[in-house]
């Protein structure tokens, strides 16, 4: 039996459970390292508004979401057709795993498989990427945020003569960061209201850092970008945010969606038809994305082990959310489902 985390309705619940065996292709995994996201955050505070009343499943019988998708491990056990990694090597994967069925399921995301926060889950062997020894398991767990950011450059067709303004500098904001850095952006512009993130920002590699209750963001970006070169990416999961930004941004401006929207927001289209803006909306990442992230972050191309904050074993889990959903200064805290104990700030030893 393992331990498993489930999330269901502004709860966090633990659960025995037989751990699961693999199958065609598949392999074990035992979980290391797995990053707390905003969109693990927003299932659990708004599962109705996410899942609907019947749950990520469709059916009452298993309404809770089985959590965790910023994945780092190791390999525990081969399923038939598998063992070309062997047992006990640190791995990484995108969160996805085959059925026999072929279809292909979400880890983290669903009602009927094992996610990261769990002691053990599934991936197939052929998604996996080896990690070298001396990369921290928390590190390789960034690999996640990072890939999201790349996918939202890329979805916003950002290039090196554009003007970048990130919308929030969470975890996701600062690995959109890199990511706009990575694709060769000069100048980033970067707003949040916590000082501690906007000097985040700037250690990630923004030009420009402002505080938008005190200074106007979009007047700088419009001073900064020339006509059709200014591109916005929302990162803040702000629902209100997005008309505001609408109504403010500069002619031609494309605005990329990338914080997690489960609730209705009204938008005037005359206002994108008079400036002639582009909006857009990113999901997910490509495998091509994941394994750029994963090696960017393993040729230590760039460092973002900084922005891991805390770590907490599996039964500190809910006390994690609870803190997170509050006034807080985390970026990024990490789920060790191999120990248990309430959060541990970075620095401060946690035992197995």
């Amino acid at each position: 039996m393992m331990q498993t985390v489930v999330g269901i309705a502004d709860a966090i619940v633990l659960e025995e459970k037989p751990v699961p065996s693999p199958g065609a292709g598949q392999v074990l995994i035992r979980s290391r390292a797995c990053g707390i996201c905003g969109s693990d955050l927003h299932m659990v505070r708004h599962f109705d508004e996410t899942f609907g009343p019947a749950g990520p499943n469709g059916s009452d019988e298993q309404r809770g979401v089985l959590l965790g998708h910023e994945l780092a491990g190791e390999v525990a056990a081969h399923g038939p057709g598998a063992g070309t990694i062997p047992v006990g090597t640190r791995v990484a994967s995108i969160p996805f795993v085959t059925e026999e069925s072929g279809a292909s399921l979400s880890v983290g995301v669903n009602g009927s498989i094992p996610g990261g926060f769990s002691e053990y889950y599934l991936l197939d062997e052929s998604s996996l990427i080896v990690i070298p020894d001396d990369v921290p398991d928390e590190t390789v767990a960034l690999g996640e945020p990072l890939a999201v950011g790349l996918h939202a450059v890329a979805r916003g067709d950002v290039g090196p003569a554009d003007i970048a303004l990130v919308i929030g500098c969470g975890a996701v904001g600062l690995a959109t960061i890199v990511a706009l850095r990575m694709r060769g952006v000069e100048t980033i512009i970067a707003t949040d209201p916590v000082e501690q993130r906007r000097n985040m920002a700037a250690d990630m590699g923004a030009t420009h850092t402002i505080d938008p209750l005190a200074d106007d963001e979009m007047a700088l970006l419009g001073q900064l970008a020339t006509d059709g070169h200014a591109v916005i990416m929302e990162c803040a999961g702000v629902t209100p945010l997005i008309p505001s930004i609408m109504n403010r941004a500069p002619a031609k401006s494309r605005i990329v969606i990338v914080g997690v929207h489960t609730t209705d927001v009204t938008i005037t289209p005359r206002i994108a038809m008079r400036n002639e803006l582009d909006l857009r909306f990113t999901f997910y990442y490509s495998a091509e994305e994941y394994a750029e992230a994963i090696d960017a972050i393993v040729s230590r191309r760039f460092d973002l082990s900084q922005l891991v904050t805390a770590t907490v074993g599996i039964d500190g889990i809910g006390e994690a959310f609870d803190v997170l959903n509050g006034p807080n200064e985390h970026l990024k805290i990490i789920v060790q489902p191999w120990r248990a104990g309430g959060l541990t700030p970075v620095g401060e030893a946690s035992s197995a």
